[in-house]
């Protein structure tokens, strides 16, 4: 039988507790780009067929580009959310994005894959918005 005073403790010490991810106030440029190097057939073909068309990006583009975007933010950002369910809060998301296309940093393509996600997100949100 076991002895009482040998026995491990049943909880959870601190260093084992799972911790939440960090959140960023700077974008991690490093993983975005990584993210759209893994991803760059679907944000690429998709930005192509917009421009060839004089369209918008689709649905499916929008969401893999807001996952790109969500990469270099915290992984329960609000673009993370759009990314794996293709809705979100308009403010939230803006807010994020702008967050990356103002950052000083920016390259100019994260600029135009930003560009591309806003104005899929402003016609999903506003449906009757004309330029």
């Amino acid at each position: 039988m076991n002895n009482p005073e040998h026995t491990p403790a049943t909880l959870p010490t601190t260093e084992h507790l799972p911790r939440p991810a960090p959140t960023r106030e700077v974008p991690d440029w490093r993983r975005l780009e990584t993210a759209l190097i893994r991803h760059s057939d679907i944000v690429a073909g998709g930005i192509a067929y917009a421009d060839e068309h004089h369209t918008g990006v689709d649905q499916e583009t929008a969401q893999c580009i807001a996952h790109v975007l969500s990469r270099s933010l915290a992984p329960d950002s609000a673009l993370s959310d759009y990314a794996l369910t293709g809705n979100g809060d308009y403010e939230a998301l803006r807010d994020e994005y702008l967050t990356i296309y103002h950052d000083p940093e920016a390259p100019a393509w994260v600029r135009e894959v930003v560009d591309h996600f806003g104005t899929h997100l402003i016609y999903q949100t506003f449906p009757d918005a004309s330029t």
